[in-house]
């Protein structure tokens, strides 16, 4: 069988290694090893409906404006408008990958934003007519935005990847760079505070929205002990901020999508391999798995790790055995009951 080294190989160790997989109730065994991988992706040119966001300012609340003639009245705001603006700048997430050690295919098992810059390459204005009441005009908001920088994150970790998509709800959204600023003209000038936020000083974070966003990886292109793949990452807008409030309430929404591109380089490094001679399920009971190894010339003893995910970074898995003694020209380790709960497990051996 095809033979591989685990990527997780603590630096200035010589050792050999070797990663299973056992995928209870399907024969035979997987090879693969997991990775973890940082990459910068630059935005794509902005098209049609990509990379380029959309934006709305909403005011509506009651104030009570002294009006000629009329005297004091409550007058309902209710006004929007509209503006857009393309972006560009970068992501830069952490993947999880599970790779196939045979093909070297990845897939995508966890997506992190961290550290990312998306930026509006346009100005916002925007102009809130607020009508007249009974025949008196009642006057106007405007609003403009500068050097808005949004950015996704994931506050809690890793978030999941089924297949090529992953949950928005894992994600936000912050406004964290530029100012809006803006106030009323006519009477309302009187009633209504004027706008002035920066964003660097009192980011807004929210939901990026409801659905998901979408990761997709090539096949590998392979140089020497470097593995490189082209990823590209689409995540859809629907963000909302309240940015002023009480009598009237200023909301900013923002609708779009983000699309990203980039490569990301894996080094696999050159170690020496073990060779497993058998993976048996059921034996030597119908709830044990039991591991054989050419153990001969090898070291003194061996390390046996366990995790149900490959994306789990190797310093949280599971120490099964800390020290299997080397039994001459074959090794032997044996998990008791593992089939009976677990439907995939992978294992790492390490020479000691």
């Amino acid at each position: 069988m095809p033979l591989f080294p685990s990527v997780f190989i603590p630096s200035g160790c010589v050792h050999r290694s070797v990663l299973l997989t056992v995928a209870i109730g399907f024969p035979g065994i997987a090879l693969g090893f997991p990775a973890t991988q940082i990459g910068t992706l630059p935005l794509d040119p902005p098209g049609a409906s990509t990379n380029r966001l959309s934006f709305e300012v909403d005011a509506s609340g009651t104030v009570q404006a002294d009006l000629p003639v009329l005297g004091n009245q409550d007058i309902t705001i209710d006004s929007s408008d509209s503006d857009a603006s393309t972006v560009s700048g970068e992501l830069r997430c952490e993947f999880g990958l599970e790779i196939d050690a045979v093909t070297l295919t990845a897939t995508v098992q966890s997506i992190a934003f961290m550290e990312s810059q998306v930026i509006l390459d346009d100005e916002l204005s925007f102009n809130l007519s607020l009508g007249t009441y009974i025949f008196i005009p009642i006057g106007s908001v405007g609003v403009a935005s500068r050097n808005l920088v949004v950015t996704p994150s994931t506050p809690s970790g890793a978030g999941s990847v089924t297949g090529t998509t992953f949950p928005l709800s894992e994600h936000q959204l912050s406004l964290y760079g530029g100012t809006i600023t803006g106030g009323a003209t006519g009477l309302a000038a009187d009633y209504i505070d004027p706008i002035d936020v920066n964003f660097a000083e009192t980011p807004l974070e929210g939901p990026i929205g409801a659905g998901t966003g979408t990761v997709t990886i090539s096949a590998p292109s392979v140089n020497g002990s470097n593995v490189s793949y082209d990823v590209t990452v689409s995540v859809p807008v629907d963000f909302a901020a309240l940015i002023l409030e009480d009598p009237v309430n200023v909301t900013l929404t923002s609708e779009g999508s983000v699309k990203a591109s980039g490569t990301l380089t894996i080094e696999v490094p050159a170690v020496e391999k073990i060779e497993v001679l058998a993976l048996s399920a059921g034996s030597p009971t119908a709830s044990d798995v039991t591991i054989t190894w050419n153990s001969e010339g090898g070291a003194g003893s061996y390390r046996v790790l366990s995790s149900p995910r490959l994306s789990t970074p190797l310093s949280s898995w599971t120490i099964e055995q800390s020290s299997v003694l080397n039994g001459g020209a074959t090794t032997s380790f044996v998990d008791s009951g593992t089939l009976e709960g677990s439907s995939r497990k992978f294992y790492v051996i390490e020479e000691n």
